[in-house]
Formats: C-alpha cells, sequence, structure tokens
C-alpha cells in the first residue's frame, strides 16, 4: 500500500478525520481521533439531512441502526450507502478506523462541503473479498501488524469522481478534503469570530425591525470595506491570543503579567476606538496604573468583554483542562470579577475546544450543562487568589455557585429554545440580549446550532440581533469556525478582513 500524504484530512459532516488508506472499489478507511479507544458504529443515513455525524461512544453496533454491522464485515454497496464501521476496540492507540462504503442512494445535503482529492495511490477490488477472504486493505493492514500480505495489483486515481448508474455515487458529494494543514480549525474560528465580529458590528446598537429592513431576515452576510473593519471584541482577542503564544508555560505567574502588558496595549492604542466597553477601560486604567489585578477588575461586572476574547485560550493546543479553565477564567478576571463573566468565559472556551475536537454541535449543549454540575463549587485559587472575598460572599464555593448556576439556567435557555423548533425572529427574544456573558454565551449558541452546518447562515442570524451583536455573532463564528474550519468561510474575506496578519499568525501556530 503506497504511503498517503500526511497532511491530507477531509472533514465528515463535521466530524475531522484524515485519511489512512483507500482500498479501492466500495471502501474507504478513514483514521479518526478517539482517545478512549471505543467501538461504535452509525450509518450516514441514520443522519440525513441533520448537517453533522453523531457516533454514540460505547454503543453496540448494531444499537445503532438496522443498517449497522458488526466491525469487519463486508458490507456490499448496495446495502447501505454511508455505513460507518470503527473496529479498533483494545488497541493502544488514540484512535479508531472507520470504513466507509458507498452505494447507489442519494447521500444528505450537507451545505458547504465538496470535495477534492486526487492523486492517490489505490489498489484495485480484490475478487477474494467477494468469496468471504481478506481484502486487499485488510491485507495491508495486517502487513502492518507483520502478517504475510498479498500482492495488490496498483492503479493511481485522478479524484473523487461522481459516479453514475450501477457503481452509484461517489464520496465527492459528502466529503470535503483538505491539503496543507488539515481543516485548520484554529484559524477558522479566529477568523470566524472577526467575520461575525464585523458583521454585526453595523447592527449592535439597531432594533431587530430596522436590521430586517436593511438587510433581510437572514441578516447581514457579506462583509463591508477593505479592510472590513471588526471591533474590540476581535482586538482584545488579539491581546489574549497573543499573551497565549509569547508565554513559555500556561500559570498564573507567568500567564497575567503579559497579559496585563497586552490589555494595557491595546488601552493606550489608537486604534481603540471601536466603542470599547466601560468595564474594560476602567479595569485597564487600573492595571496600567500598576494595582494588582485584585483591585483593578471591576468586581460587579459580568459584562460580555469577558467571554467576547476568550476564544484562543479554546484553540491553544497540548494544555491540561486545569490549565484551560485557569487560563480562561483569568483573563475574564483581569477586568471582571463577577463569578458568572469567570463560569461564562471558561464554559466558551471549552464550547471552542471541544467542537474544535469533534463533538457533535448536538451534545454541545449537554456537555456545558454537565460542565455547570461538576465545576459548581470549584474555586480555581492558584488563578484568582483573593478575588471571591468581596461583600455578601461567604466563602470561595458559594462565590463560584452564584456564577456556575447563573451559566446553567441560560443554557437551560438554550435547550428549551432548540426543543421548540421555531426559530423566526429576534434570537434575543429566547436566550438574552447579550451584553452579559452568560447571555452572550447562551444566544450564540442558539444562533450556531439553529443550523451548524450553514456557517454564513449563522453569522447572519447571530448578526440580526437587537442586543450586543457583534459580541453575539464573533461567538457564534467563533464555534462554526472551531467544528467546520477555514472551510467554513468564504475564500475572499480572509484577505478582506482586518487584522487578517495576526489572525494568520495564531491560527498557523495552533494548527
Amino acid at each position: 500500500m503506497a504511503a498517503m500524504p500526511t497532511a491530507f484530512a477531509v472533514m465528515l459532516c463535521g466530524i475531522r478525520v484524515q485519511l489512512l488508506e483507500w482500498g479501492g472499489g466500495d471502501e474507504v478507511t478513514l483514521y479518526v481521533s478517539d482517545d478512549e479507544r471505543r467501538m461504535w458504529a452509525a450509518p450516514l443515513s441514520h443522519y440525513a439531512g441533520k448537517g453533522s455525524l453523531r457516533l454514540d461512544p460505547g454503543a453496540e453496533p448494531s444499537s445503532c441502526s438496522a443498517q449497522s454491522r458488526q466491525p469487519g464485515t463486508r458490507v456490499r454497496p448496495e446495502d447501505a450507502w454511508g455505513c460507518v464501521l470503527a473496529c479498533r476496540p483494545g488497541v493502544q492507540s488514540p484512535s479508531s478506523r472507520f470504513r466507509l462504503w458507498r452505494c447507489r442512494k442519494e447521500p444528505p445535503a450537507l451545505p458547504g462541503l465538496e470535495a477534492g482529492v486526487s492523486g492517490l495511490e489505490a489498489e484495485t477490488p480484490d475478487p477474494r473479498a467477494e468469496r468471504g477472504e481478506p481484502s486487499a486493505g485488510s491485507r495491508a493492514r495486517g502487513a502492518e501488524r507483520g502478517e504475510p500480505s498479498g500482492g495488490g495489483e496498483k492503479r493511481r486515481t485522478t479524484g473523487w469522481e461522481r459516479r453514475t448508474g450501477s457503481e452509484g455515487l461517489g464520496a465527492k458529494d459528502w466529503l470535503t478534503a483538505f491539503y496543507s494543514g488539515g481543516m485548520r480549525t484554529a484559524a477558522g474560528s479566529l477568523f470566524g469570530l472577526s467575520y461575525g465580529d464585523s458583521l454585526g458590528r453595523p447592527t449592535e446598537f439597531q432594533d431587530y425591525g430596522s436590521i430586517v429592513a436593511a438587510y433581510g431576515p437572514g441578516g447581514p452576510r457579506e462583509l463591508v470595506g477593505v479592510p472590513a473593519r471588526v471591533t474590540d471584541d476581535t482586538q482584545m482577542a488579539l491581546a489574549v491570543g497573543e499573551a497565549l503564544l509569547e508565554v513559555a508555560t500556561v500559570a498564573a505567574e507567568v500567564l497575567e503579567p503579559v497579559l496585563r502588558r497586552r490589555f494595557v496595549e491595546w488601552l493606550r492604542s489608537p486604534d481603540n476606538t471601536r466603542s470599547p466597553g466601560m468595564t474594560c477601560l476602567h479595569a485597564c486604567v487600573g492595571l496600567a496604573e500598576g494595582l494588582p489585578w485584585v483591585e483593578a477588575t471591576q468586581v460587579g461586572s459580568k459584562g460580555c468583554g469577558a467571554n467576547m476574547r476568550v476564544t484562543p485560550v479554546g484553540l491553544v493546543p497540548g494544555i491540561s483542562d486545569e490549565q484551560r479553565a485557569g487560563a480562561a477564567q483569568l483573563q475574564a478576571a483581569l477586568t471582571h470579577g463577577h463569578p458568572t463573566a469567570l463560569a461564562a468565559s471558561e464554559l466558551t472556551a471549552f464550547a471552542v475546544f471541544w467542537l474544535r475536537g469533534g463533538l457533535a454541535p448536538d451534545e454541545l449543549v449537554g456537555a456545558l450543562r454537565q460542565r455547570c454540575a461538576e465545576e459548581r463549587t470549584n474555586y480555581r485559587g492558584d488563578w484568582l487568589g483573593e478575588l471571591w472575598r468581596q461583600p455578601g460572599v461567604s466563602s470561595p464555593r458559594t462565590f463560584m455557585a452564584h456564577g456556575w448556576d447563573e451559566c446553567a439556567d441560560a443554557l437551560e435557555r438554550v435547550r428549551a429554545a432548540l426543543a421548540a423548533g421555531r426559530h423566526e425572529g429576534d434570537p434575543c427574544r429566547a436566550t438574552g440580549a447579550g451584553w452579559v456573558a452568560e447571555e452572550a454565551l447562551a444566544t450564540a449558541l442558539y444562533c450556531y446550532l439553529v443550523s451548524p452546518g450553514e456557517p454564513v447562515a449563522v453569522l447572519g442570524r447571530a448578526a440580526a440581533t437587537s442586543g450586543d451583536s457583534d459580541s453575539i455573532a464573533c461567538l457564534a463564528g467563533s464555534f462554526a469556525g472551531a467544528s467546520l474550519g477555514m472551510a467554513a468561510w468564504p475564500d475572499e474575506w480572509q484577505d478582506r478582513i482586518e487584522y487578517a496578519d495576526r489572525l494568520s499568525r495564531l491560527g498557523a501556530a495552533w494548527d
């Protein structure tokens, strides 16, 4: 089996995967990250039209659908299209293998997914497989384990061509291929943040009726200007991201002085003319004067400035959950000392992190609610010091519990709004105006989860809100980009957005 390009990866219905081998004929084997080495199976047809593939960890293959097959079972392409088989239980590897089976049935519509794969070395179908003997692909895998391998005549494919008639449809209709860095989910999230910020900038202080009159019910969907200007949301996200890129390790004593310096640089920048929030301004003035950050912060504020800028914390690779949570809360705490601001910032960072790691969008709200329950009384003293000592607060545990409870209530509103099934009108009526941190998170999640497979529509919906439109849209864009990568966005936008060079630098470092 010829080696595959190391930079080659594909996106399968929003799940990031890497092409491991092409067995020819009706079989494609993919390589999917699975840290817990679990086994599951599910046919893509079971999720037709949902925009994402949900795999149920731990489920028996036979329980997913009548069309599922036990791992290792050969499936004829006429049986079902898109049957996915995972079959590496008990193997000490951080991965699982999946086989995709093409067939004659039309695959579901998956907006934004196209294919562009060519020049792969392939093996021709092995007739012995039809008699129940090992296929060419399985012989190649056996060779990796030191087992005898067969010959296998080689041929070269020139692309994922669309097939017709008795040969069915090729993978072109439901795979997206990415060369040179895979999906680029860090860049996708950062640029998505800036695109949402730019689209929401002109609508931030407009009522919903005026926005619809100007842009239609779908909201603004085209960048305006060269460059397309952004607000303090992107500027401060860059400050956080560049601080993280600068430090040698993510620890409170290392990160705090760098964040302080970056925030003060933002405060004094001549470009700080984009309607910055008063909380950030007042706190940064105190930081510039050299006050300890626990004195400079605005202890009563839970404004969305705390989490509008936290996306980079969710994108940094190679750090622990403890470091990610601590950094998310610390960057918020430097300006916003309210426990809800801290909890919402942590949740926002983990939403980005989990989506980038392949979490199905329809599982996101449940995962965030679970984190609220698990972290409810966890005060991160190594990161926050004595911040909890505020009037009326009896202990660090009660301090944090208030913040997590408010976030849990906001997430329940998201769940209820999505379950209602009617998503017309101003999203702020369902989940809040977004001026405070938990509502910015909730409304951004709602705008994203209505149609996670349609990223530009997500931005338009988030920008067409009567509340803090730029912050809502920037978070919604960061979620969509973390899940779908740079392919989520129109190519021409990348060169038009303000600060494209700084965004690209961060994306390149973390992709």
